[in-house]
């Protein structure tokens, strides 16, 4: 029998409805200036990491849904919400933007305009909901605690929740620059001393 530790080393579900929390609630009391504000010199506003970390997830979790099928964890369309969409071409972005805008320059990075706070937003919260709905119900189908006898499983397995738990290491580090820019913006950030 295979050991059992094809599970991240804490709760992931629990871990990600509390930094998109801590996420949704550090934005809300943005204006869309604030949101797409940037310091001089610097191609990232809290804008584009929201943007970032949501392309991310929603990748991640319609590759996991195309790439595995036998899985049978069902979130409907198995597609990105961004293309289900068409947030793309509603935005105005580039085709070939890969997601979250990984590989860009920082001219091309500086130059996106993104829409309204309320339409990120919307499309952040989809992208949330449908990562924490696929936690839970990959965690419910295949429960961390019950022995997997089959390797070719224990494998997927053991690479899924690795991403996940990468992914939430990387909305961390998101969370933390967004944070980073509110303070130089409003002299006042979500965490204090």
């Amino acid at each position: 029998m295979i050991p059992i530790d094809s599970y991240a080393p804490c709760d992931t579900y629990r871990a990600y409805k509390v930094n998109h929390k801590l996420i949704l609630g550090l934005t809300e009391s943005l204006s869309d200036d604030q949101l797409h504000w940037k310091p001089a010199g610097y191609n990232n506003s809290i804008g584009f990491n929201l943007w970032h970390i949501a392309r991310w997830s929603d990748n991640l979790i319609a590759d996991i849904l195309k790439e595995l099928p036998e899985l049978d964890i069902d979130l409907g369309d198995s597609r990105e919400i961004w293309e289900q969409d068409a947030l793309g071409e509603k935005w105005g972005l580039p085709p070939v933007l890969y997601p979250g805008g990984t590989g860009l320059n920082d001219e091309a990075a500086d130059g996106l305009v993104f829409p309204s706070k309320e339409e990120m937003l919307a499309y952040m919260r989809k992208t949330f909901t449908r990562t924490e709905e696929f936690v839970e119900k990959i965690d419910a189908r295949y429960p961390a605690s019950a022995p997997i006898t089959d390797e070719e499983l224990y494998k997927k397995l053991t690479d899924i929740r690795w991403n996940l738990y990468y992914y939430l290491m990387h909305h961390c580090r998101h969370l933390g620059m967004m944070e980073a820019l509110k303070g130089l913006l409003t002299g006042k950030g979500s965490a204090a001393a």
